[in-house]
């Protein structure tokens, strides 16, 4: 009897103390709205990462430039957390660091034209742009780069639906928290709440997909149409996913699918 006293009063205490910090660290709550960035492509298909955290890890990540390679696509998108330190950066700096990543990730090695899309995280990771305006356009080489805060719709040429791409910190801003919802919702609903939530916060059609990062979590669901490729960098006691996500639009219909890298390719 008192076991079961003690694991009640335990469990309400740590519902009341989730409810808590997501009521602290949800910007949907107190923002008035959000700017959403939008994008045509010229290609059919992309290929999505995220949580790369590549100024604190030390894998060798050109690997994604292989990806992209052996994908054959022309677009790649990047959901936050590409950097892990949030600090004040100006336009300078800021081309400073991307002309950096483009050389850690070996993308200028890239057979023909690449456009990176990169959606910075507003919260505790990726650079404070000053100044910077909703959609960012840098090009180095045969990379030209895209940079919006926090999601952008990514319209595809012969598809009348669209993905739209967050990192899913203004759903809940903090990454830790937002991976034990997660990590809950999954385990006793077999939902993935946080994606789920992003959705709903974002207010697409049916049909259009939904892709964040933000949870470390890989996730993809066709029917609910959410997906999450997981993180290049561990955390705590969880390894690197490594995980990537395809989108094509065939025939006028998204084709979305997830896979991952377990070794070398």
């Amino acid at each position: 009897m008192l076991i079961t006293l003690v694991i009640i009063v335990i469990s309400v205490t740590a519902a009341v103390l989730i409810f808590y910090m997501l009521i602290n660290d949800s910007p949907w709550l107190t923002n008035d709205g959000l700017t959403i960035g939008s994008i045509r492509l010229n290609s059919n298909s992309m290929l999505v990462v995220s949580d790369l955290h590549v100024d604190v890890n030390s894998s060798d990540l050109s690997i994604i430039s292989e990806l992209v390679k052996r994908s054959g696509v022309g677009v790649m998108v990047i959901a936050g957390d590409l950097f892990d330190r949030r600090v004040k950066v100006n336009d300078r700096e800021f081309r400073i660091m991307l002309r950096w990543l483009i050389q850690r990730l070996k993308l200028s090695s890239n057979n023909g034209k690449l456009t990176l899309i990169y959606v910075r995280s507003e919260s505790s990771h990726d650079p404070e742009v000053e100044n910077s305006k909703p959609i960012k356009i840098t090009r180095f080489s045969n990379v030209l780069v895209i940079s919006v805060p926090r999601v952008i719709k990514v319209n595809f040429p012969n598809c009348s639906h669209a993905v739209y791409v967050a990192h899913g910190d203004y759903t809940v801003s903090d990454g830790l928290l937002a991976g034990l919802i997660n990590i809950v919702s999954l385990s006793l609903l077999k939902l993935p709440i946080v994606e789920l939530m992003t959705r709903s916060l974002l207010g697409v059609n049916n049909n259009d997909w939904v892709i964040i990062g933000h949870t470390h979590l890989p996730v993809i669901d066709s029917k609910l149409k959410v997906a999450n490729p997981g993180s290049w960098k561990g955390i705590f006691f969880t390894k690197p996913y490594n995980g990537y996500i395809i989108v094509k639009c065939i025939n006028g219909k998204l084709i979305v699918k997830s896979s991952r890298v377990k070794s070398s390719i």
